[in-house]
């Protein structure tokens, strides 16, 4: 899970299980990031200097839209990062070198923490900014310092991002080839029908099913409008913003109107991960959020009290009807009562036969055991390890537990098990020594307290032993990690002293 593009132990999320649990943490985290990215998003609207009831309104509709309700509501806490967006966006817009700097850590810290959709949303709502703002600025600066802020984001991103590069090539490619089924009917849908019955599916030409949560994103009619009124009353101020909307709709739709410029963004290594062009969404509703924000602005400078009063009506409303529409989410999601299970200390894995079983994981991993075909995309392309049986009960004749030895495939003993450290005791064997589990760049071996060489035997970890070994250590310590974990270190002292010293 180290290299996992998806995993999030480096996140404030992962401090709060390890205090109170995956259960309690994890819905005191949906709130907690939900008030982080209605600060952010208002902290933005104040630094753009919008007026004081219009500051507010950005923020609701953002955030208390149906994006983040429906992605928390099936399970998909790597979103929590588009709580991070608003900030990197607030710190950029300053324009200054030294605020480059917190809006890179921040764009690393979506991807430490697993965020890998909100990262590339949050990186096209900076490129598509930065081109319109250069086109009505007529320099180059914002592109300057949208490149440095993305040169700054490798070397925060080390302690993860040189451990995923090192073992890339061993794993399976994670492109997608389905296509999601668009329109602008579906979009302008997926922004205004208040039904948010997950159950419903759209079907791509090949038969695959896309369900609701890719494409609800409810934020009513009303946003919509006033982003029209946004563009009748077009000023200066903001026009870059209600360009970078219809550029964001544009890409949307581009396998349908474009199929050239779609094909391109796919070919981009990395990119096909983001099948679904729905999850832009969010963009599209950053960008008609910021410019409604704008032209209420407009009207509430008029210091007209009939003006004023109807922007309050609007922030009432818009509170009230995105709060009784898409809090029923959670109703859903997360009033399930939690499952409980025995851990034992012995480690295998079974094999699900059915997907049915994928949603058996987390019980399972509560049991400490695994799922051999877990849901998951990014794993090794040669799986050594062995499921011990079905979860209907068949056992695999090949398989010949946990630690054993090639060739007469004699079982040993697991003193200590965890998913980065092994101990075993080898009970006066000699031959190889093989550990059930996937082989991949990283893994190393301590033989009576003794390093030496990790090999791959058909895919899985394994070491040389004599009948005089009485222990061996494996553990999985990359030196890509150790290497990331320096590299980001530095950059985050290096940062600490510049701001000490401007």
């Amino acid at each position: 899970m180290l290299a996992n593009p998806q995993s999030s132990f480096i996140s404030i999320h992962f401090t709060l299980t390890l205090l109170l649990g995956e259960v309690i943490a994890t819905k005191i985290a949906i709130l907690l990031y939900l008030f982080l990215g209605m600060l952010g998003m208002w902290f933005l609207c104040r630094q753009l200097n919008m007026q004081t009831v219009s500051s507010y309104i950005p923020p609701i509709i953002l955030f208390l839209g149906g994006v983040y309700a429906i992605r928390m509501t099936v399970g998909h806490t790597n979103w929590f990062y588009l709580a991070y967006i608003p900030w990197i966006f607030y710190f950029y817009i300053k324009q200054e070198t030294k605020y480059i700097i917190p809006a890179s850590f921040l764009l690393a810290l979506i991807f430490l923490g697993g965020g890998i959709h909100p990262f590339i949303i949050a990186v096209t709502i900076l490129t598509t900014y930065t081109l319109f703002t250069t086109i009505k600025n007529k320099n180059t600066k914002a592109i300057k310092l949208t490149i440095l802020l993305f040169l700054l984001f490798f070397p925060f991103a080390s302690i993860k991002l040189v451990p995923t590069l090192a073992v890339y090539n061993e794993m399976l490619p994670i492109e997608q080839t389905d296509i999601q089924p668009n329109s602008f009917t579906i979009m302008l849908e997926s922004l205004t029908n208040r039904n948010s019955d997950i159950t419903q599916v759209y079907y791509s030409e090949d038969g695959y099913p896309w369900s609701l949560h890719e494409y609800y994103s409810y934020i009513g009619v009303l946003p919509i409008l006033l982003f029209v009124i946004s563009i009748i009353l077009w000023k200066k101020e903001y026009w870059e913003y209600i360009a970078a909307a219809f550029f964001i709709i544009f890409l949307i739709l581009s396998q349908n109107i474009f199929p050239v410029l779609w094909k391109f963004i796919y070919s981009i290594p990395g990119t096909s991960i983001f099948h679904g062009l729905s999850r832009l969404l969010f963009a599209l509703i950053f960008f008609i959020a910021v410019s409604v924000g704008f032209a209420l602005t407009h009207l509430e400078k008029k210091k007209n009290k009939q003006l004023t009063f109807i922007i309050i009506i609007i922030l009432f409303f818009l509170v009230t009807d995105l709060t009784l529409v898409n809090s029923s989410l959670f109703k859903k999601g997360l009033y399930i009562e939690p499952q409980k299970a025995v851990s034992t200390d012995e480690f295998y894995t079974l094999y699900a036969e059915d997907k049915e079983f994928f949603t058996q994981q987390y019980l399972t991993f509560l049991n400490n055991k695994g799922i051999w075909n877990c849901y998951e995309r990014f794993y090794p392309a040669v799986q050594g390890s062995i499921p011990k049986a079905t979860f209907n009960g068949a056992e695999y004749s090949d398989y010949h537990g946990e630690a054993y030895i090639a060739g007469t495939n004699d079982e040993l003993q697991i003193t200590y098990f965890s998913p980065n450290k092994v101990i075993i005791k080898t009970n006066s064997q000699e031959g190889t020594l093989v550990l059930n589990q996937n082989y991949v760049i990283g893994w190393k071996v301590k033989v009576d307290g003794k390093r030496q060489e990790v090999t791959s035997t058909k895919g899985a970890v394994s070491t040389a032993i004599t009948k005089d070994n009485k222990e061996v250590i494996f553990y999985y310590l990359p030196n890509s990690f150790i290497m990331g974990f320096i590299i980001t270190i530095i950059t985050i002292l290096l940062s600490i002293i510049y701001y000490y010293n401007y």
